[in-house]
């Protein structure tokens, strides 16, 4: 559109004004200063690029040159004028920010935004001008669709612009602030660094630790999904998960560093349709006379946490079918084992809609039992009483026992020391403690057993749940009661777990001990002689059956041999 430009090496800078199509909007006064320091060492080496406009000259390239001149009161500068229209405007100044480091990715990401909207550029022929990818491009512009939250934390650089961009993709608004805030939190870390002012701050998130984060919560298997993904009736308003742009295998550009192509990044919708599913799996379900719990029946079978675990209470009389079954010699899971013998799933519908396949105990034995399988595992106690413990397994049998015999006297310390009286602002506390050491079922059920908690009678449900009675106990009890139930949870064999490869010993229940003043020595030597009249016992009987075997073997020899000698005289 230009003529030939012109170049006025004496400008006066007063005629100079910025451009409101320069994507660039803010400037780092510090690289400022630093450029003005330039200017007075060795001038304006590189023209300023302006166009006549409105009876002044609009500066194109070179914007930052001119806020410098401005610092040091020059009244002239080298221009360089040329006839541009708005296109040919953007494009050299998004070509000129290219090579600059300081510019914000926002205002990058806009000037895009801009080409393709006002000008109709693609984002093949942006990648083209200013050197980069198509899929960079494509990410890029993503950082437009940045929630208010995100897009704050961006500026304040609480995030960095490649966790931008991973943010970016996910096409829920609050879910992006929801990720932005972990991020720039650290994900719940502790270490962080001390800032300016000497306010300990918690250091964000990599970019690694981000993708990690959104990628394993923000990102779901369309593989696992219990649906079809081409069915366009299971959520008319919504489609097919086969058509949506939500999906990572249709925008290829965008989820370049996806592998699979079948990833959706939509949580709420993918919950949508996983309710629906489930509604039709149970109707089918009811229709073709296969049973199907109520959601009340399935609260007291199925245990679900906020996280989405979730596992089959013990004794509920149910069976997980891809849990593993330990009487099958080749460890397989339930299913597989049983394979077409399987019997017919119960359906149990869930919190999150989704629904859970049972089997049912009795049957699952049944079909084990016309299977042929009988429980070969070496792990079971008939198959450990058959051989010769090891010295680690004594000593671990013998530690057990020790634990019997030790509880009761730390829970009869505890009640014996009246001093130390609990505050009542400290109860809350101590219950809280309870909480969160009945989450394991095995420890409940044996303070449950060893205390002789009852349930209330109900008459819609037969489950007790060891859990809910220990909590109930908690709330009743008070002062050093209360610290009973702690201690006794927290000695517990099953919650003081100790791998096989460690040393055995009474763990917390040792350091309880301590605490309370009880005396193991005592029970300890009572049960190692216990143990050790109890090993020459069996030591006893076993050189006894030794000697047995032997004479039999002797006996036998001797039967056999005269039966050759008497076979012989008769020839």
């Amino acid at each position: 559109m230009t003529t030939k430009p012109e170049f006025r090496p004496d400008q006066p800078l007063d005629e100079l004004v910025e451009s409101p199509l320069n994507p660039r909007k803010v400037f780092v006064q510090e690289h400022v200063d630093e450029l003005a320091e330039d200017l007075e060492k060795h001038g304006m080496l590189q023209p300023i690029v302006a166009r006549p406009m409105n009876g002044h000259l609009e500066v194109v390239v070179g914007a930052k040159r001119r806020r410098a001149a401005l610092q040091k009161n020059w009244t002239t500068v080298p221009v360089i004028v040329r006839e541009m229209n708005d296109q040919e405007v953007l494009e050299a100044q998004i070509v000129e920010n290219a090579k600059r480091s300081d510019i914000h990715p926002l205002e990058q990401a806009d000037s895009y935004q801009m080409l393709m909207t006002k000008f109709g550029l693609t984002a093949e022929q942006i990648a083209e001008k200013v050197g980069k990818s198509e899929s960079w491009v494509y990410q890029q512009l993503q950082l437009c669709k940045l929630s208010k939250s995100a897009r704050e934390a961006l500026e304040a650089g609480k995030i960095s612009a490649s966790i931008a961009v991973e943010i970016a993709r996910i096409p829920v608004p609050k879910l992006q602030d929801q990720a932005a805030k972990h991020i720039a939190g650290g994900g719940g870390r502790r270490h962080g660094f001390t800032n300016e002012a000497g306010k300990w701050e918690t250091a964000p998130m990599s970019f690694r630790e981000a993708a990690a984060y959104i990628r394993t919560t923000f990102h779901l298997r369309l593989a696992d999904a219990p649906w079809k993904i081409d069915d366009a009736e299971l959520l008319p308003k919504v489609g097919a998960c086969s058509e949506c742009p939500k999906r990572s295998g249709n925008q290829p550009a965008l989820f370049a560093d996806i592998a699979s192509a079948d990833v959706c990044t939509d949580p709420p919708c993918f919950a949508l349709k996983k309710k629906a599913a489930g509604k039709q799996r149970l109707a089918e379900a009811k229709k073709s006379g296969q049973r199907v719990l109520s959601r009340k029946e399935a609260s007291e079978v199925v245990e679900e946490t906020r996280r989405g675990s979730r596992w089959i209470r013990h004794n509920s009389g149910f069976i997980d079918p891809d849990s593993q079954c330990y009487d099958d010699p080749k460890y397989r899971d339930h299913r597989k084992a049983l394979g077409k013998d399987a019997p017919t799933p119960v359906l149990a519908p869930l919190k999150d809609g989704s629904v859970m396949e049972l089997y049912d105990a009795k049957e699952v034995k049944k079909a084990l039992k016309a299977k042929g399988i009988k429980g070969t595992s070496t792990s079971t106690p008939a198959r450990r009483e058959k051989r010769k413990p090891t010295p680690l397994e004594r000593k671990r049998d013998f530690y057990d026992a020790l634990r019997e015999r030790v509880r009761p006297l730390v829970r009869e310390a505890v009640d014996r020391q009246r001093m130390l009286a609990m505050p009542a602002k400290t109860v809350p506390f101590w219950r809280m403690l309870v909480g969160a050491l009945s989450e394991n079922f095995e420890a409940c059920e044996t303070v449950v057993r060893e205390r002789g908690l009852k349930p209330k009678a109900s008459k819609t449900s037969k489950y007790v749940d060891p859990t809910a009675l220990v909590k109930d106990e908690a709330n009743r009890l008070k002062g050093n009661e209360l610290l009973g139930l702690v201690v006794d949870l927290a000695t517990d064999r099953d919650l003081d777990y100790r791998p096989r490869r460690e040393q055995p010993d009474l763990g917390v229940l040792g350091t309880a001990c301590e605490l309370f003043g009880v005396d193991v020595k005592g029970p300890k030597a009572e049960l190692a002689k216990a143990c050790k009249a109890i090993a020459t016992q069996e030591r006893k009987a076993s050189r006894k059956k030794a000697a047995a075997k032997k004479k039999g073997a002797r006996k036998k020899g001797a039967k056999k041999t005269a039966r050759k000698k008497k076979g012989a005289r008769k020839k």
